[in-house]
């Protein structure tokens, strides 16, 4: 029997970034419903990208607990996940597929989950290295690989049942199922699917960006060495926080707040045509990623470049 999947999206405090990821989606994708989670001021912000004939918007305005959680970091879209995995929000699906608002849609890609989850595969999207993570985390070696949220999808029927604020923690990140270390939000409900016989397809970091099993981000594309880039889509990671943050809705931890606005300033001025006056100057780790700062003209003109191939 063919799945019957939810694909949503988070749009609360980032409507000028979702807007741009909904018409690439609509675009690629004209005949896909997506769930926008918002406020009513989320909605107006999105203007006609909210109210396109395939937008089903969920209205969190009168929830207290999660608008708070919202601006104090990634509590209020982990517990937004929950809700999802809960049956809380959506319409008696047996799977999801969640889309970060900052994702770039150069092609038709919710197939590439949709036809995993018909060949057998309960979790798929991008790699999540544990062992060999770019960001050289010790003490995960004997941990499996995760996969990202950017842009993932998962079957219902494998994930274990957890009390729900259990469940909330797990997807924030902040314990972990099976008591093991957590590199990032999520992490626990993919193990803890893993561990419950749940079979995972990583797509490959040329098609959608992100990782190979090694940990290494050169692909095909060289804003895969910033982002996650590939064939089908561009994750730009970390917009959302940047736009919060800077125009004072949200206060993250201050050193991902100072990353993610470097990211924001190269959005607003890519799609939005503004400079928003972000000066710190770039920063490159050894390995050559964009790691803090501002962008620069390399980093926008492969990005250009990356976006039409």
């Amino acid at each position: 029997m063919k799945n019957k999947t939810l694909i949503f999206c988070v749009s609360h405090n980032c409507s000028p970034i979702t807007r741009v990821m909904l018409k690439s989606f609509y675009k690629h994708h004209p005949k896909k419903q997506i769930f926008i989670v918002g406020t009513q001021q989320d909605f107006t912000e999105l203007e006609e990208e909210g109210s396109h004939r395939n937008a089903i918007r969920v209205d969190i305005s009168g929830n207290a607990e999660v608008l708070a959680k919202f601006k104090i970091g990634h509590g209020g879209t982990t517990q937004v996940f929950a809700m999802v995995l809960s049956r809380m929000i959506g319409m008696g699906h047996d799977s999801f597929i969640h889309i970060d608002s900052d994702v770039y849609f150069k092609r038709e890609s919710v197939s590439l989950i949709e036809d995993a989850f018909e060949e057998g595969y309960d979790i798929v999207g991008s790699r999540r290295c544990y062992k060999n993570n770019p960001s050289g985390v010790k003490g995960l070696d004997n941990f499996p690989d995760s996969i990202s949220t950017y842009f993932f999808g998962m079957k219902l029927e494998k994930i274990p049942t957890y009390p729900f604020d259990k469940l909330c923690r797990y997807c924030e990140g902040a314990e972990h199922p099976l008591g093991w270390l957590v590199l990032d939000a999520f992490d626990g409900v993919v193990h803890g699917t893993m561990n419950n016989g749940g079979k995972v397809k990583y797509i490959d970091w040329n098609i959608i960006g992100s990782q190979d099993i090694n940990g290494k981000k050169n692909n095909n594309y060289e804003t895969n060495m910033h982002m996650d880039c590939g064939s089908h889509l561009i994750h730009m990671g970390g917009v959302g926080s940047g736009y919060a943050y800077f125009n004072k809705r949200s206060n993250p931890q201050e050193s991902y707040a100072k990353w993610a606005v470097g990211r924001w300033s190269l959005f607003s001025k890519l799609f939005y045509q503004n400079d928003i006056g972000h000066t710190e100057s770039t920063v490159y780790g050894s390995d050559g990623r964009w790691i803090n700062g501002n962008y620069d003209e390399n980093i926008m003109n492969n990005l250009l470049i990356d976006m039409e191939n």
